[in-house]
């Protein structure tokens, strides 16, 4: 089944500001002060509808990009982690809805466990 917006591209500015306000809400919602978190959007061309992305210190959170239907979060370290842990998935809806809330925290705390080590990419010659 497709995104509402996914199939009606007309729509991406509107996809991009929803976003853009609904993850704002969610960072304050877990109690992160303005400063402590980052909400950006990348439109992408006009093929494809984009991504709204959350970062925090220990959060990242994309709407979105390869997937209209789901958002993919992870454990990261810091705001320059653009990488950090594994992919989790959660329905858009969760997110429109606030019900996203704990699985957010718990991806956020796991970055702050012992043994998180987020693979390490190297460019060849580097």
């Amino acid at each position: 089944m497709m995104n509402e917006y996914a199939s009606h591209i007309p729509n991406k500015d509107e996809f991009h500001r929803k976003y853009k306000r609904k993850l704002r809400a969610i960072a304050i919602a877990l109690g992160l002060t303005p400063g402590s978190f980052d909400v950006r959007s990348n439109k992408g061309g006009p093929a494809v509808l984009g991504e709204v992305i959350l970062h925090t210190d220990t959060l990242y959170v994309s709407v979105g990009g390869l997937d209209a239907t789901r958002v993919m979060f992870r454990a990261c370290k810091g705001r320059k982690d653009y990488y950090g842990g594994v992919n989790r998935w959660i329905g858009i809806d969760a997110v429109d809805t606030g019900n996203c809330l704990d699985s957010f925290r718990q991806a956020s705390a796991a970055s702050g466990k012992e043994g998180f080590n987020p693979i390490i990419f190297r460019h060849i010659g580097d």
